[in-house]
């Protein structure tokens, strides 16, 4: 729920000044036993990535710390080798 509302914040707020956002999204892929997990949450969830998917943003799954650190260092290094980065 609140991932949904920062990225909506961040969004506006590139939109704002008139700037292409770059703003990055990660979602742990996770195993989930059947009723360990509230279904509003599951809902809200899915939801946030039909959204994302609907504006045409891209997010990226990872499954352990070191993955989600590999991804992040790759994007910032894209980044820094199109100039997007001091």
């Amino acid at each position: 729920m609140f991932t949904q509302e920062e990225f909506k914040v961040a969004l506006t707020a590139f939109k704002s000044n008139g700037s292409k956002p770059i703003i990055y999204t990660y979602f742990k892929v996770a195993n989930v036993a059947l009723g360990s997990e509230d279904r509003q949450g599951l809902q809200s969830l899915w939801s946030f990535q039909d959204e994302l998917k609907g504006l045409g943003h891209f997010y990226t799954p990872y499954e352990s710390v070191e993955h989600l650190k590999r991804h992040f260092g790759d994007q910032l290094r894209q980044l820094r080798a199109q100039g997007r980065l001091g």
